[in-house]
């Protein structure tokens, strides 16, 4: 889901990653928290819906965040309308969220290192 507000001010986009253990919650359940986000930045923000537990493993929700910091990244100069801009993209979570925003993190990192 992509919440915009009326004001934009720089090409930053906020990826949200809701709680919930890893089993339960949504971005329906966690919508109030990723709206405070956008509204009080000012900033494009993306709340991420990932697979849950126990259909899903670890791996597969981190796979759909990953997917999503690659599309806000891809994305985000367009979205503000101003394409050839370098986005920039902050990424938090709540519970099981901070959890999958670290692991997130730490893989850009080895692939970054890796390359």
């Amino acid at each position: 889901k992509t919440l915009r507000t009326s004001s934009v001010e720089t090409a930053v986009g906020v990826l949200f990653i809701h709680g919930g253990g890893g089993w339960l919650g949504s971005i329906e359940t966690h919508d109030c928290v990723a709206r405070r986000l956008a509204h009080r930045t000012k900033f494009l923000t993306v709340s991420v819906e990932y697979r849950l537990v126990p259909e899903h493993t670890y791996v597969d929700a981190l796979q759909d965040v990953r997917t999503a910091y690659s599309w806000l990244l891809d994305r985000l100069p367009s979205l503000y309308g101003a394409d050839g801009a370098r986005g920039e993209v902050v990424v938090c979570g709540d519970s099981a969220g901070g959890m999958y925003t670290s692991g997130l993190c730490v893989s850009l990192e080895l692939d970054w290192q890796n390359n």
